[in-house]
C-alpha cells in the first residue's frame, strides 16, 4: 500500500505539471434516451452515468512512474435494468466512447489500448473478477496523441448483445507503457456520476477492481459511455403514478389498461402523471405533462420513432368513493368478492364457524368511515 500512495502522488505532481494541455469538451447528452435526446443513428441511443461530458484536468489517476504508466484497467458497470437506464430487453453494444484526458506516446504518436465487455448476473457495488463471463473477442483500439481532450468513439462491429437481466462491465485496458515511454490519462470529471468509476493496476497492488474513492481519489469520475440497440423493442409502462394517490397503481396488459384513485376532493382536470418507461422509448402524452381526466379514460402510447414500434393503454383515474376496498375473515376459504355495482361482499368461511362472533377486516378509501 505503501508503493500505491507514492506512486499516486507522482499522479498529482504530473497532472500539475501537463494541466495545460488539456481541452474540455462538452456534448449533449442524458442518462438515458428520451424524446428530446434521440438516437446517436437511427436504432440507437446512448447510456452514460456521466452528468457532464466535460473533461477537466488535474482528476484521473493512473499507476505510473513520473507519468509513464504501468498496466491499468477502467471499469465502468452498467446495470441495465436498473432505474437508471430501464433497459427491459436483450441489448446488443455498438460502440464504447471514453474520454482521452491526456495521451503522449513515448516513440510515436499511437498508442495500444483494449476494449473488453464482460456481463455478470448480479452487480452489488463491487467487481469481483471471478463472476465476469467475457462477451465477443478483446477489442483493439488506438489513441494519439491528437485524441488528447476528445471523446473517443470505439465501434463494435459485429455489435455484442446482453441478454436480459445481466449486468454489462466495461474494461478499458491501458497496457505498460515503460518501454516506450507512454503517457496515458483517460477522460474524467469531478461532476455528478450515478455509478463508482473502478480500476485495476498490479503494479500499485490494486489486483481486483476497486472504486478510486477508495484509494483516495472520490473526484475522478470516469467518462465512458455506452450506445446500442434493442435486439427486439418491447414498448411497456413500468411505472405510472400521480403525485397524492391512495391506492397502487394496476398496470394490465392484453388489455392494456391502467388505473389508480385520488382522493375525493380531488380536480382531475389538471393532472401531471409521472411515467417510466423503457430506455429508448417516450410516452404520449408525456411524463410530467398536464392532462384532464375529468372526462374519462385517456389514451397513453409508448413508442420509439426510428423501429416505428408502439402500444397503447386505456388510463383511467378516478377520485374515491364510499366503497368496501378490500373485505376479509380470519380463517376464510378462498378471497372475498366485492361488488361495487350491487354494493355486496361475499366470503365463505369453514363449516362449523360461530357466524355470531365475525371480526371482518375491512378496508375503505382516506378520508371515509365505516360502520
Amino acid at each position: 500500500m505503501n508503493k500505491l500512495a507514492v506512486t499516486i502522488l507522482l499522479i498529482f505532481n504530473y497532472f500539475v505539471l501537463f494541466s495545460q494541455s488539456f481541452s474540455n469538451c462538452e456534448f449533449n447528452t442524458g442518462l438515458s434516451y428520451n424524446k428530446d435526446l434521440k438516437s446517436v443513428s437511427d436504432t440507437s441511443f446512448l447510456l452514460t452515468h456521466s452528468l457532464s461530458q466535460e473533461i477537466i484536468p488535474e482528476t484521473s489517476v493512473s499507476c505510473n512512474l513520473n507519468g509513464v504508466h504501468y498496466t491499468n484497467s477502467y471499469y465502468r458497470v452498467f446495470d441495465l435494468a436498473s432505474p437508471i437506464f430501464n433497459v427491459i430487453g436483450d441489448w446488443s453494444v455498438q460502440e464504447v466512447q471514453i474520454g482521452v484526458g491526456y495521451a503522449k506516446g513515448g516513440i510515436d504518436t499511437i498508442q495500444d489500448l483494449r476494449l473488453i465487455l464482460y456481463v455478470m448476473s448480479s452487480y452489488n457495488g463491487t467487481i469481483p473478477l471471478d463472476s465476469l463471463s467475457q462477451k465477443g473477442d478483446t477489442i483493439n483500439f488506438q489513441v494519439s496523441d491528437n485524441d488528447s481532450g476528445t471523446l473517443k468513439h470505439i465501434k463494435i462491429n459485429p455489435s455484442i448483445s446482453i441478454p436480459e437481466g445481466n449486468s454489462l462491465v466495461v474494461e478499458i485496458l491501458v497496457p505498460d507503457g515503460q518501454d516506450d515511454g507512454n503517457i496515458f490519462f483517460i477522460g474524467s470529471n469531478d461532476l455528478p456520476q450515478t455509478d463508482k468509476t473502478f480500476i485495476r493496476a498490479n503494479h500499485c497492488n490494486v489486483n481486483e477492481p476497486v472504486d478510486v474513492a477508495d484509494i483516495g481519489y472520490p473526484d475522478m469520475h470516469l467518462l465512458l459511455n455506452i450506445v446500442g440497440a434493442y435486439d427486439a423493442a418491447n414498448p411497456q409502462i413500468l411505472s405510472f403514478s400521480i403525485d397524492g394517490q391512495i391506492s397502487d397503481t394496476e398496470i394490465l396488459d392484453n388489455p392494456n389498461l391502467i388505473s389508480l384513485v385520488l382522493p375525493a376532493d380531488t380536480s382531475l382536470t389538471s393532472l401531471k402523471p409521472n411515467i417510466v418507461v423503457p430506455a429508448g422509448f417516450y410516452s404520449l402524452p408525456g411524463s410530467g405533462e398536464e392532462v384532464d381526466f375529468s372526462q374519462g379514460d385517456v389514451e397513453y402510447t409508448v413508442t420509439n420513432e426510428y423501429n416505428k414500434i408502439s402500444e397503447s393503454w386505456l388510463v383511467s383515474v378516478k377520485k374515491a368513493t364510499p366503497d368496501i376496498v378490500s373485505f376479509s375473515v380470519p380463517n376464510q376459504v378462498g378471497e372475498s368478492v366485492i361488488d361495487v355495482n350491487n354494493h355486496t361482499v361475499s366470503a365463505i368461511l369453514p363449516a362449523g364457524t360461530d357466524l355470531t362472533d365475525v371480526s371482518p377486516n375491512i378496508s375503505v378509501y382516506k378520508d371515509f368511515a365505516i360502520s
